[in-house]
């Protein structure tokens, strides 16, 4: 499946559009990204939301840390 051909509201469309934001730094490192908000913004259940971020940690993109939260990961030398 093509980037055109996923629905927008599948968890791999959220990951590819945060991880777009986070590329033209409309999200700063070190930003808390919030469930709540997130699952409002694009209009599906928090599952969907996990899933994605989920995808973005694998990626190294965020940090998910327990019982605080997904930040943005801040660059390293590396």
């Amino acid at each position: 499946m093509t980037d055109a051909a996923l629905p927008p509201d599948s968890s791999e469309a959220i990951a590819r559009d945060i991880t777009i934001a986070i590329a033209e730094q409309r999200l700063p490192p070190g930003a808390k990204l919030r469930e709540e908000a997130l699952a409002r913004v694009y209009q599906v259940s928090r599952t969907k939301i996990r899933a994605a971020l989920v995808m973005l940690a694998k990626d190294k993109l965020i940090d998910l840390i327990p019982d605080k939260g997904a930040f943005i990961s801040k660059p390293t030398m590396e």
